[in-house]
């Protein structure tokens, strides 16, 4: 009888080429999850994202490079690192550094995509009460991260034009740089354009696995949000 379901199930849901299942996550996110449902999949997403990140790290790396050399200098000074220390320390960042840097870009994207899966499978298995296999919600969450590619695009011309890291596309454009430490521009960084548009996606794609409303998914994805910055910014007012 299962397999008649899953016969039946196969037989229903579209049927899409990888191309169409990408194209999918921007025009019509439901039967891109619709597909995965039946037929998961995550290696063509995860491929993309992380040839993104490599080349946001390639393009912007004198930038990158940079800020991390001041923060490395601040954080040495605070704690009276003499100034010969400080030099060995950043010679030998600034040898290494970029090897660490274009190998931690993609093995970043792969743990952050199980760790956040893991998390997901954890809301709607336990607290929202539904039953789904990691391979399932790892898909889902893969193809949803494939919004992040148009804001790494967006961002990297932005950095590349500003020469920092410090751009925006949220609320955050609102205030001036020299408020970024207070807990108002902490706040309006969560409502960021690109976010709030992937989690859209990615509650759509929640729903129909779990055969959930949007709704439902959309308030414990948004719920999971909003917790997870403001222990951030707590914590962050605290350090």
């Amino acid at each position: 009888m299962e397999n008649e379901q899953n016969i039946s199930a196969q037989e229903s849901a579209p049927q899409l080429s990888i191309g169409a299942k990408i194209a999918g996550v921007f025009l019509d996110p439901r039967k891109t999850f619709s597909c995965l449902a039946v037929k998961p999949d995550f290696i063509a997403p995860l491929i993309i994202l992380a040839i993104v990140s490599l080349i946001f790290v390639a393009i912007a790396w004198p930038v990158i490079e940079k800020e991390s050399f001041e923060t490395q200098i601040e954080r040495m000074q605070e704690r009276g690192v003499s100034q010969e220390d400080i030099d060995k320390s950043l010679d030998m960042q600034k040898k290494m550094g970029k090897y660490f840097g274009f190998a931690g870009a993609p093995i970043g994207v792969v743990i952050n995509t199980i760790i956040i899966t893991a998390v997901l499978l954890f809301i709607g298995n336990v607290i929202l009460g539904g039953s789904q296999k990691f391979k399932f919600m790892f898909g889902v969450y893969a193809y949803s991260a494939l919004i992040q590619v148009p804001e790494s695009l967006i961002k990297l011309l932005l950095v590349m034009n500003k020469g920092t890291l410090k751009v925006y596309t949220s609320l955050a454009l609102l205030f001036p740089q020299s408020a970024e430490k207070s807990v108002l521009f902490k706040i309006a960084e969560m409502f960021d354009i690109f976010t709030i548009w992937q989690m859209i996606v990615l509650s759509i794609g929640m729903a129909v696995i779990y055969k959930f409303t949007t709704q439902k998914t959309l308030t414990a994805v948004g719920t999971l949000y909003v917790l997870f910055h403001a222990v951030r910014i707590v914590i962050g007012n605290i350090f």
